[in-house]
């Protein structure tokens, strides 16, 4: 999209990119949360007291408890081996290949973990830090209360790294004239790909908008009930400040 519209100057093709980017993790956002609900109705118990009344304690639950620790603790040892050895095959097959598309995948998937995990810590950090008990006075009153900043955060990032890497590669000072020739570019490619692909996104941003469409009490509000607009601020507001930060990143190397 922001070479579309750096490169290309072409802001129709940049508009129809931005408005099906969004319409369409939306559609599949309902339809999915449609598909959970009916499959949860069609295997739900059809009296659910009796589920309740069997739930008792019963002897021997310390036991269980104990074994399902030990469980536990195993899946994720057995993760974590099976990621180590993952990881260590991929340095291997990344160090040796001959192919971009190869090196770039190898890349890709070593740094996937690292982009969510970033972007995991920055929602825990950030997200709902303006609402409530957890922000100031100013902040809990003004336009960011309801806002994920956490999520905001990752996207921009991730925009502005994807774009800067795109601009080094597309400007030759990452490339095959370039002094690291094609394995360099072939891992930046890897980075935005894994690492910014997995820090941005936008199944956790649209879930997010469409939860603060939703209208929800509020004693400022003549009826009692907001509008939804903050939803209409943070969707606009995480495009603009992505859009922005990616045409500044990459347009240096073509301006």
């Amino acid at each position: 999209m922001v070479s579309l519209l750096v490169v290309r100057r072409d802001w129709r093709a940049c508009l129809v990119a931005v408005v099906s980017g969004l319409l369409l993790p939306l559609a599949a956002l309902v339809l999915g949360q449609r598909a959970a609900l009916w499959a949860y109705l069609s295997t739900a118990p059809a009296d659910p007291t009796t589920e309740q009344g069997g739930a008792s304690a019963e002897p021997g639950g310390g036991g269980r408890r104990g074994a399902a620790a030990c469980r536990s603790r195993l899946v994720r040892l057995v993760a974590a081996a099976l990621l180590g050895g993952v990881s260590v095959a991929l340095v291997c097959v990344a160090a040796t290949t001959g192919e971009f598309e190869t090196l770039r995948i190898c890349v890709g998937t070593l740094l996937a973990p690292l982009g969510a995990l970033l972007r995991w810590r920055l929602g825990k950090l950030l997200n709902g830090v303006c609402a409530g008990s957890r922000g100031g006075a100013g902040c809990s009153g003004g336009l960011l209360r309801d806002w994920s900043l956490g999520t905001l955060a990752a996207n921009v990032i991730a925009s502005a790294l994807a774009a800067l890497l795109f601009a080094l590669c597309d400007a030759g000072v990452v490339g095959a004239g370039s002094s690291g020739g094609w394995r360099g570019e072939a891992a930046l490619h890897g980075v935005t790909l894994g690492f910014c692909g997995c820090l941005s996104t936008v199944s956790t941003f649209i879930s997010e908008v469409l939860a603060l469409f939703s209208p929800k009490l509020q004693a400022g509000s003549r009826a009692g009930i907001g509008c939804g607009c903050t939803g209409l601020a943070y969707m606009f507001g995480t495009l603009v400040l992505g859009l922005a930060v990616g045409v500044s990143s990459y347009g240096w190397a073509v301006w």
